[in-house]
């Protein structure tokens, strides 16, 4: 299920996963329902709770006139912070 040498045995989980999930009438997941999740493990990732407590920044409001102040980082700089890859 997992690989072959032939492209087109490659993948199969992909395609098994569509067929038995319903195919076409599944609704897709919403990129706004991960929005959370994904900041949590940013945040953990760049050690936020700790530098937050250090700080003393008790609200979301206190770090965002921080960041106010920071520069600008592009999409291609902020991979590389974080451990992606484009």
């Amino acid at each position: 299920m997992t690989g072959g040498a032939t492209p087109e045995r490659r993948n199969l989980t992909a395609r098994l996963v569509k067929d038995l999930a319903g195919g076409q009438d599944v609704v897709g997941i919403d990129p706004s329902r991960l929005r959370v999740t994904f900041l949590v493990e940013v945040s953990e990732m760049i050690g936020l709770k700790a530098l937050l407590a250090v700080c003393g920044i008790a609200s979301s409001g206190r770090l965002g006139a921080i960041a106010a102040h920071c520069t600008e980082v592009g999409l291609e700089e902020a991979l590389v912070l974080f451990g992606g890859a484009r």
